[in-house]
C-alpha cells in the first residue's frame, strides 16, 4: 500500500496542509514513558524498531508534547554511544525517498565540541550537528558533501527540524522554512537513522515526537505541527 496522508482542508500557515493522521510510517515514537525507562514504543512499521543507547532514555522533566521525551546527554560513556537509534529499515514498495523528522531542545553547553549532534542518516550520508567556528556556534548540516551553516545553533528552545530526501536532492528544514537544498542521488535499499547524535558528537538534550516515512512529506514552507502526531487506523 504506498504511503499517504490524511490532511486537513486547509491550514492558514501557508504551504501544505497540517497532516490529520499519517499511514505507513516506517518508525514513529512519541517517547512515552516512565522517567528514566529505556523502552521504545514504536507506532509505525512493526517491523522496525527503535532503541536508546548508552544512558539516553525517557525523561519527564520537559517535553515537547506529552508529559515526556527522550533525554540524550553528551559524553555519559563513550563518544556516539548517547542515542536513539532505528534499525536497518526496509522501504515500502521499492521507494528510496525518505523524510526524517523530530523535536530538540539543546539544554548542554554551547562550548561543548562534543555535544550538538542532531541527526545522522544512512551511516552519515546525511548529517545535522552543532559546530564551533571562531566561537560562533552553527547549525550545520551535510548531505554527501562538505557540510553548510543554515544558521546559528538554537539553545534551550523547542525546535522542529525535518529531512527529506528525493531521488534527486536533500532538503533541510528548520520550523518549517527551507535552509537548504543539495542534489544527491542515494541508492538505498535500507536505511537507519539516529537521533541525537552525529557521527562524532552527541546531542545534550531533549528529543520528542520522532517520525520517518518513505517519501517526501515537505515540499514548500509550512506550519510545525502544533499536535502530537496521529497514525491513521
Amino acid at each position: 500500500m504506498p504511503h499517504s496522508f490524511r490532511l486537513f482542508p486547509s491550514d492558514s500557515g501557508g504551504g501544505p496542509p497540517e497532516p490529520d493522521c499519517l499511514e505507513n510510517v516506517m518508525f514513529a515514537s512519541h517517547l512515552d514513558g516512565a522517567n528514566g525507562s529505556t523502552t521504545v514504543i514504536n507506532d509505525g512499521d512493526p517491523a522496525n524498531s527503535g532503541s536508546f543507547n548508552g544512558a539516553a532514555t525517557i525523561d519527564t522533566a520537559d517535553s515537547k508534547f506529552g508529559t515526556s521525551s527522550g533525554f540524550i546527554a553528551s559524553g555519559v560513556t563513550n563518544p556516539n554511544e548517547e542515542s536513539l537509534s532505528t534499525n536497518n529499515m526496509n522501504y515500502h514498495s521499492g521507494v528510496t525517498t525518505l523524510t526524517a523528522e523530530l523535536w530538540f531542545k539543546f539544554t548542554g553547553s554551547i562550548s561543548d565540541t562534543d555535544a550538538g549532534g542532531i541527526l545522522n542518516i544512512g551511516g552519515n550520508s546525511i548529517q545535522v550537528f552543532k559546530s564551533d567556528n571562531g566561537g560562533a556556534s552553527e547549525l550545520r548540516v551535510n548531505a554527501g558533501g562538505s557540510s553548510v551553516n543554515i544558521g546559528a545553533y538554537p539553545v534551550g528552545i523547542w525546535t522542529h527540524l525535518a529531512v527529506t530526501v528525493s531521488d534527486t536532492q536533500t532538503m533541510f528544514w528548520v520550523d518549517g522554512v527551507l535552509k537548504y537544498t543539495k542534489s544527491t542521488s542515494f541508492s538505498w535499499t535500507q536505511v537507519d537513522v539516529f537521533f541525537g547524535r552525529n557521527s562524532g558528537t552527541e546531542f545534550g538534550g531533549y528529543i520528542d515526537e520522532l517520525i520517518v516515512t518513505d517519501e517526501v512529506k515537505y515540499t514548500a514552507n509550512f506550519t510545525p505541527p502544533t499536535q502530537p502526531y496521529t497514525i491513521c487506523p
